[in-house]
């Protein structure tokens, strides 16, 4: 990302990432290697977003984050937005590889949000 883009991200936001479904089908975080999960540079805002999820299912989404990494996040790992936010750790619903002119440039997340009932 940018330098001069990475001022518009004033939010630090941290990711566990997914690890495996224990035997009653809990998600299980990787704790040896990140114990405490990492922090990036970011920005979370409240929204009102229609995003279609990975089962093809259309979800409104009430919060968008971006996230000044192009590092493998999936919807599976846990995120925690900064104070204020509620709630805290939103399920994630989509994540987005955003590029620029020069490549692969920051990372957009939907989270927290339910199923658009469209009759």
């Amino acid at each position: 990302m940018k330098p001069e883009l990475l001022a518009l991200l004033p939010h630090t936001i941290n990711v566990m990432p997914f690890s495996s479904w224990d035997a009653y089908g809990n998600a299980v975080y990787q704790s040896g290697i990140w114990p405490s999960g990492i922090n990036y540079q970011g920005r979370a805002r409240n929204v009102s977003h229609d995003v279609i999820n990975e089962r093809g299912e259309l979800i409104t989404a009430k919060t968008e984050v971006l996230l000044a990494t192009i590092s493998g996040i999936s919807n599976e790992d846990r995120m925690t937005l900064p104070s204020g936010f509620t709630p805290n750790q939103p399920p994630i619903i989509r994540v987005e590889r955003i590029s620029d002119e020069n490549g692969l440039s920051h990372t957009r997340i939907y989270c927290g949000g339910a199923k658009v009932n469209r009759t």
